[in-house]
């Protein structure tokens, strides 16, 4: 749905939309391709996180925080634009809504990095590859 809004918006919005967009891809990547359909459950969630952290702490993974996300906005100007989206005011709730969205992306992507605020950068192809393995691993029934 926000791939086609990004044909309707523009300027700031569009930002907004196609940030939003490519955090969705992102989460597509970790679950293993267009696989992101629901949450793990914590105990999942937990073992994703014990896998970047020791991932992240080997040696620099990707995209960091001041760089822009194959958009116009940063991972940290995203958290922002999230938050003034999603305090919109009365004739704008679909910005509102976006805001909210992108709020609970980078909470979900936070929990998935080891914690508050440990999104703060995109792991590489490679590492993105490692953690689907253990998602798809963990998710199948």
């Amino acid at each position: 749905m926000a791939r086609n809004m990004i044909d309707v918006v523009d300027g700031e919005t569009y930002d907004a939309v196609e940030h939003f967009s490519e955090l969705c891809e992102h989460l597509d990547d970790l679950y293993g391709g267009y696989g992101f359909a629901r949450l793990l459950e914590p105990p999942q969630r937990a073992a994703v996180a014990d896998l970047i952290r020791s991932l992240r702490g080997r040696r620099p993974t990707g995209i960091r925080l001041h760089q822009p996300v194959n958009s116009s906005l940063t991972l940290a100007q995203g958290r922002d634009v999230a938050a003034d989206l999603a305090s919109r005011a009365e004739g704008e709730e679909w910005l509102a809504e976006l805001g909210r969205a992108m709020q609970g992306l980078y909470r979900y992507l936070d929990e998935l990095y080891g914690g508050p605020g440990a999104f703060s950068e995109l792991l590489d192809s490679e590492d993105r590859a490692r953690v689907a393995q253990l998602v798809v691993s963990l998710t199948v029934t």
